[in-house]
């Protein structure tokens, strides 16, 4: 009889648990799918950051493009006019500022009317100057995106986006830079775990082979230039995720008219920062 009852008890005990178990799986799905619901939207959080801060560095070099391009106009004028930050007023002669203007600029001079006996001088000046930095483009097809290309040709990074499991056996990542190209191979049995990353590195960096996360090739490496393509091809050929780096080149001209106009013989009289004629100024 007793053995019985000792039956029965394990018996509810063990639905008890089983009840348990169940309850737990639930309740961690349940954690597991939030988990990664969170790592979905902080992703696109900080895809929505990179993208305002590429932005705002292009905007930022333009300024900086502006204000040299400024800053060099006002410094070779004040060089040319001989103004220092305490004068007050500098004198020259008709004859010495035109000596001077055609030293750093375009002077034509227009013929005079006998009458009012004035001359006037015409300086055209212009000033340009080039930065370059680079674009990069990304796409992807499914869940594994390239999210990292490293521009000295040291690694290529991969993400599966997905919360679930990706097989990626036999696929192939081809890095393109003019008529140089870098083909790897993945092994048939890789797989990519949810949100986890995959770094493909060169041969020469002396880094450990620990797969899946980090892969190294054997005897190649990723080759590099100012404009590279990165495709990532599944088993079938078909292009799946693609990264663009290129090298663009940004330029800046500034250009100055100013006209004077004088007597013959007459000594321009001017006070700094108050020329005669019209200036203009214009940024491109």
């Amino acid at each position: 009889m007793n053995n019985v009852y000792s039956l029965f008890f394990f018996k509810a005990r063990l639905r008890d648990l089983e009840q348990q178990m169940n309850h737990e799986r639930l309740r961690h799905a349940d954690e597991k799918a939030k988990m990664m619901e969170e790592v979905e939207r902080l992703r696109k959080e900080i895809s929505m950051q990179l993208q305002e801060y590429q932005d705002l560095m292009d905007i930022k070099i333009s300024l900086d493009m502006e204000i040299a391009a400024y800053d060099k106009l006002l410094s070779s004028e004040e060089d040319r006019l001989k103004i220092t930050p305490g004068s007050q007023t500098s004198i020259f002669s008709q004859s010495s500022l035109s000596s001077s203007l055609s030293r750093s600029g375009v002077v034509r001079r227009t013929p005079s009317r006998a009458a009012a006996k004035r001359k006037r001088t015409v300086l055209e000046e212009s000033d340009e100057r080039s930065v370059s930095d680079y674009s990069v483009t990304s796409s992807a097809k499914g869940d594994i995106e390239i999210v990292e290309v490293e521009p000295e040709g040291k690694y290529v990074k991969l993400h599966n986006k997905s919360g679930k499991e990706v097989q990626i056996g036999g696929w192939s990542l081809l890095r393109k830079v003019g008529s140089n190209e870098t083909v790897f191979k993945f092994h048939r049995t890789l797989k990519v775990d949810g949100g986890a990353f995959v770094t493909v590195w060169s041969s020469d960096l002396g880094k450990d082979h620990e797969p899946p996360s980090t892969i190294v090739m054997k005897g190649q490496k990723w080759f590099a230039g100012d404009n590279m393509t990165t495709h990532l091809m599944n088993a079938d050929g078909e292009e799946v995720a693609a990264s663009e780096r290129v090298k663009r080149m940004i330029s800046t001209a500034a250009s100055r008219h100013r006209e004077y106009l004088g007597s013959y013989g007459e000594e321009l009289h001017h006070q700094q920062g108050e020329p005669r004629g019209d200036e203009k100024c214009r940024i491109m």
